[in-house]
């Protein structure tokens, strides 16, 4: 039996993940006063949110984006650009050069690496 295309694993698996970054990004606002809300005025910075502050003074946008989807988690990634200050177009740009990037590289990984597996 023949396994699951790569190519169309990899196009699904962007495409879920940057619709919800996406939907994340455009309404920002409201998910930030829902946290509000939800949490209450003061809460104690996470470890993700300090992984990624620290990301984002040596780095950026840029790094924090290229980072995120390995160390914090693309969702977080965006809503902490977002939160320091990052424009929704430059975040969505960013955001989907990683997606991009991470999609291809976990894709030929996967794909190489179950065919060492076949013998």
């Amino acid at each position: 039996m023949k396994g699951l295309n790569p190519f169309l694993v990899a196009v699904l698996s962007f495409a879920g993940n940057f619709l919800t970054v996406f939907l994340l990004i455009v309404l920002f606002e409201r998910f930030k006063l829902w946290r509000r809300k939800k949490k209450g005025p003061e809460e104690k910075e996470s470890g993700r949110s300090k992984r990624g502050k620290k990301i984002w003074n040596r780095y950026g946008l840029p790094g924090l984006a290229l980072a995120g989807p390995i160390l914090i988690g693309t969702h977080i990634a965006a809503a902490i650009g977002m939160g320091l200050g990052a424009k929704k177009q430059w975040t969505t740009i960013w955001m989907t050069i990683s997606l991009v990037l991470w999609s291809g590289i976990f894709t030929i990984a996967t794909h190489y690496g179950f065919e060492l597996f076949k013998g």
